[in-house]
């Protein structure tokens, strides 16, 4: 009697927590954009965040290979040319940074999207907090292709927010 109520026990608990599983789902899939989009929102946001990935390696290493799988050569040029003039962004470490994506416009065959990072703060001493990396907002100009996306240009230039507007 006692093997039949502990396996009635934990078929109420997977089922507990399937229904759990279940609510999250789907609010995840009530936060997304509920606009209608000429592409794959969630195939946008896939291909953003391994490019972003690939970006902030990029400035890390000082190398385009990583980021030249997402991007057009014009776009890598410019990178690479914005790398050697400039000093380097602080992405800091993964676990601090939060990273969040804003569709500001779209057409059939672009999407210019807004990327803003921010970090959390870190307790270095006792008293003492310090942000491990640099809060930034970047505009990325994605293509839209037959085969996916391609990233265009990243520009942090603000001008830019205005222009979309």
């Amino acid at each position: 009697m006692d093997e039949v109520l502990l396996v009635v026990f934990v078929l109420v608990f997977v089922a507990v927590l399937y229904g759990i599983y279940f609510l999250i789902q789907q609010e995840r899939k009530s936060e997304l954009p509920q606009r209608d989009y000429p592409f794959d929102y969630e195939a946008l946001m896939k291909f953003v965040e391994k490019a972003d990935d690939a970006y902030i390696l990029t400035h890390a290493t000082l190398d385009i290979m990583y980021f030249s799988k997402f991007a057009s050569g014009k776009a890598c040029n410019e990178l690479i040319e914005f790398l050697y003039r400039n000093p380097p962004k602080m992405f800091g470490s993964r676990k601090h940074r939060r990273r969040s994506w804003d569709v500001l416009a779209h057409g059939e065959r672009y999407v210019v999207l807004k990327k803003s990072i921010s970090h959390r703060q870190v307790k270095v001493k006792r008293g003492m907090r310090i942000k491990l990396g640099d809060d930034m907002i970047e505009y990325w100009e994605i293509a839209v292709t037959s085969s996916g996306f391609e990233v265009q240009a990243v520009n942090s230039d603000s001008e830019l927010e205005k222009e979309v507007y």
